[in-house]
């Protein structure tokens, strides 16, 4: 498969694992991309498909600190990776970082900021 980013939308994703030359093929690494909700797109390279999606949410995390719409977006998206790893045998493993944590942080920060801006 050879990714693409001009291929996925908002709120899409596409990965892709490979054995890099410059490491002599021993070591496997992960080529992730992800297209926000705004049309910004993130990508990386990790180790695992759970370090890339880890560094995808820590810029989430920045980018959206003060922005409630920005949050709901990212909130919707951890859902989406919840709902993925309830799929699979690796969380019941714990070789997937548990996103439940990130939800409810997610969820309080939205409570907060709207709290701060007079919302309910």
């Amino acid at each position: 498969m050879a990714l693409n980013p001009q291929n996925i939308g908002p709120g899409e994703e596409q990965h892709e694992s490979y054995y890099p030359a410059s490491l002599r093929g021993k070591q496997k690494r992960v080529q992730y991309d992800y297209r926000h909700w705004d049309g910004e797109l993130f990508s990386c390279v990790g180790k695992t498909l759970a370090d890339c999606h880890a560094k995808c949410d820590e810029w989430i995390q920045r980018k959206q600190s003060t922005d409630i719409a920005g949050m709901k977006s990212h909130l919707s998206y951890l859902m989406k990776v919840a709902k993925a790893e309830s799929n699979t045998h690796l969380r019941a493993k714990g070789l997937v970082p548990r996103v439940d944590v990130q939800i409810e942080k997610t969820k309080k920060a939205i409570e907060t900021l709207k709290s701060q801006r007079g919302r309910t």
